[in-house]
């Protein structure tokens, strides 16, 4: 709030500098988060929105609220490994889909969720299987999303943490970019008296409101950019089809971004910007 909100100071410097790693959306997934945006909007006027460049899904959290300093140091012993950590998702092996956008959410943040994919639709792109020993697939049994983005976090964490040391703020097991944060005033804000940091207090009824419409919206995405199944003409088989903007592969448009600085809300500079797919 201090940086963007009713409580702004435009003397105050974000002590958090953090260093991390960054798959940004492709163009559709902008797209489609710009539509989910306006939505939000109708229902909360004053909600933050997350800039559409500012963008990211934070793939792996190195660590968070250091100085200057701290990170810089920590950059310059990663700088020997940042090529290798930043193209890993572009190699053939390492290919991973999210599909199923879901707006997840709680008091504080607005996020798109997604889930690996799972041999839905394959594209020509994501049909490498890895055949390390760590996966349960074989080169005899290729499956197409064998690899999956649970397994990217898993490797990129090894190779890190073969540099320098991982501490992050916690583990985020899902899949997800965040793109509206509450300042003033928060739906979810249970006081009964208006609260200078909160803003002013909602009601029950405010709060069903709100939760009814973040649902409508996760109706219209699962009818809507879910993989869809349909029978061809003149045909009893029936294919499956993931409509623009249901789909992510990862590095496919950006490569990972290897990025330090006050992050919190997209900013900060970019170490190294591997290749993409």
């Amino acid at each position: 709030m201090k940086l963007d909100g009713h409580q702004l100071d435009p003397e105050y410097i974000d002590p958090r500098n953090c260093l991390v790693f960054w798959a940004r959306p492709t163009q559709k997934i902008k797209d489609l988060i710009a539509i989910i945006q306006q939505k939000l909007k109708t229902a909360a006027p004053d909600l933050w929105l997350m800039p559409l460049p500012n963008l990211h899904m934070t793939v792996l959290e190195v660590t968070h609220s250091r100085t200057v300093t701290e990170i810089d140091d920590l950059v310059a012993k990663l700088l020997a490994s940042a090529k290798q950590i930043a193209d890993y998702p572009s190699t053939p092996n390492h290919h991973t889909r999210l599909i199923k956008p879901m707006l997840s959410y709680d008091t504080a943040a607005l996020a798109l969720s997604f889930v690996p994919a799972a041999s839905e639709a394959p594209t020509p792109t994501s049909t490498s299987t890895s055949t390390s020993s760590s996966d349960t697939c074989t080169a005899q049994t290729p499956s197409p999303d064998s690899y999956t983005y649970h397994h990217l976090r898993r490797d990129l964490h090894t190779l890190t943490n073969s540099t320098i040391p991982i501490s992050p703020r916690y583990t985020v097991p899902s899949a997800h970019l965040t793109i509206a944060r509450f300042n003033s005033p928060n739906p979810f804000t249970s006081t009964t008296s208006t609260n200078p940091t909160t803003g002013p207090a909602s009601t029950k009824s405010t709060r069903e409101t709100w939760i009814k419409h973040l649902e409508s919206i996760n109706t219209w995405l699962e009818t809507t950019y879910w993989p869809q199944s349909s029978s061809p003409p003149s045909s009893s088989m029936k294919t499956t089809s993931i409509p623009a903007g249901g789909e992510w592969l990862l590095s496919s448009e950006t490569g990972l971004d290897i990025r330090k600085g006050t992050l919190w809300y997209g900013g900060g500079e970019t170490v190294y910007l591997g290749r993409s797919i």
